[in-house]
């Protein structure tokens, strides 16, 4: 999905801590932004460093693609509620971040998510064979938000204690996931990146949410009411009963 552009993230570069928090000490180390200026741009990548090929779509050898104001579709894709994500990795000895809310799920087994990446950003041209972390953002970091999309924070960025590959994580998030690439594909101004996820952690807290250019607060949370009595609800796994008990032997 395209992202809207205020959101449209720009890989910024960060000096990494001198001396990485013990794990699970949850405290941050200040990230220096001299290298961080925002980027104007970058090359296409082509096929991943990886070696795993790019998969494109077919030529179906149907009509072109419709015409469409580029703006109009960022304001109506920009009406789908999303979280906030940081991704974040290390590119020799420097650390980088890109802003991204392109995130979604792919599978549970294997484990595997998916960003989407600005096909000119310095980050997709940078994640071929590196590990990378998946930051889930809280409400509380709005900046953190802005400063990896190109908007420089004045404080510098907390990190937490490296996660598995040394993979640089924020701190003070909701959660993170660890990924290795998988696959890559062709996704017009973007690139699909594919991650097999290695290792995650989740802290909790209300998340950053994204909506129409800006981050809405939302209620307050409740335990019982979204799920509504679905039968995705987990809850479910433990107290939903059959509506016709099995038949066993000798009995109904």
């Amino acid at each position: 999905m395209t992202t809207p552009r205020s959101l449209r993230g720009t890989s910024r570069t960060c000096a990494p801590p001198a001396e990485p928090p013990s794990p699970g000490a949850g405290a941050g180390r200040s990230a220096d932004r001299a290298a961080g200026a925002p980027e104007t741009g970058g090359p296409e990548t082509g096929a991943p460093e990886t070696g795993a090929p790019e998969t494109r779509g077919p030529d179906t050898g149907g009509p072109g693609p419709v015409a469409v104001d580029h703006r109009e579709l960022r304001a109506c894709l920009g009406s789908f509620l999303t979280g906030v994500t940081v991704v974040t990795f290390r590119s020799g000895t420097q650390v980088h971040g890109i802003t991204v809310n392109s995130f979604t799920s792919v599978s549970l087994d294997p484990p595997l998510v998916l960003v989407g990446l600005d096909r000119g950003s310095r980050a997709a041209a940078l994640l071929g064979s590196c590990p990378y972390a998946i930051n889930v953002l809280t409400e509380g970091q709005r900046g953190v938000a802005l400063h990896f999309a190109g908007r420089p924070m004045a404080e510098p960025v907390r990190w937490a204690a490296p996660g598995p590959d040394e993979v640089p994580l924020l701190a003070d998030t909701v959660g993170h996931l660890v990924c290795r690439p998988w696959r890559r594909y062709d996704g017009g101004d973007h690139e699909l990146l594919v991650g097999s996820v290695v290792g995650f952690h989740v802290t909790g807290g209300p998340p950053l949410a994204f909506f129409r250019g800006g981050f809405p607060r939302l209620a307050a949370d409740s335990r019982t009411e979204p799920w509504s009595g679905s039968l995705d609800d987990p809850a479910n796994a433990q107290r939903h009963q059959p509506a016709h008990p099995m038949t066993t032997e000798g009995r109904t």
